[in-house]
């Protein structure tokens, strides 16, 4: 068994928890210094690039773009997520006009992609393309007056930068 094939294995053996970003098959010391240095401190933080983008190839470029990594590095890490993912998540990803929208678990509510948690359900509106966030909020409290994010924005392929750019000055 190779050595990628081992990592991969070990880690969509676990829950991701606080496992630092060189678990991931292809990433090692480092590429995983380039990763921390863009924000990706965790591997945790890195499928919400891999769900955005999803498509191998998207986010293989976006990786090798990021990191300067070589494509079979990338492409190793994208097979870790895509595996991990498959085995941790239970989401579907759906088409909506030129938007991918993913949503986990009970994924429709009233034909609309969806998301309930105990403190917050998400639904993504096919009509004007954007997720819409309600709190739930029992005993008095309040929701949070503002959610933190330790990265301000997660890079974009360059390949993807206008329509990125498109879809902000339209939703701005």
């Amino acid at each position: 068994m190779s050595s990628t094939i081992r990592k991969i294995l070990i880690f969509v053996a676990e829950p991701m928890g606080e496992k630092p970003v060189i678990d991931l098959a292809g990433i090692g010391e480092v590429l995983g210094k380039g990763l921390v240095n863009h924000g990706f401190d965790r591997a945790y933080i890195v499928p919400g690039q891999f769900l955005l983008l999803k498509d191998n190839e998207l986010f293989v470029d976006w990786l090798v773009d990021l990191i300067h990594c070589n494509v079979k590095q990338a492409s190793d890490c994208w097979q870790c997520l895509n595996d991990w993912c498959a085995e941790h998540l239970k989401f579907v990803c759906k088409r909506v006009g030129t938007a991918c929208v993913t949503a986990a678990e009970e994924p429709q509510q009233n034909g609309r992609l969806s998301v309930e948690e105990e403190d917050f359900c998400v639904t993504f509106d096919p009509i004007v393309l954007r997720w819409v966030v309600l709190w739930k909020v029992s005993g008095g409290g309040s929701p949070p007056s503002e959610l933190l994010n330790t990265v301000d924005e997660y890079p974009v392929p360059t390949e993807a930068r206008a329509e990125y750019e498109a879809a902000l000055d339209n939703w701005i």
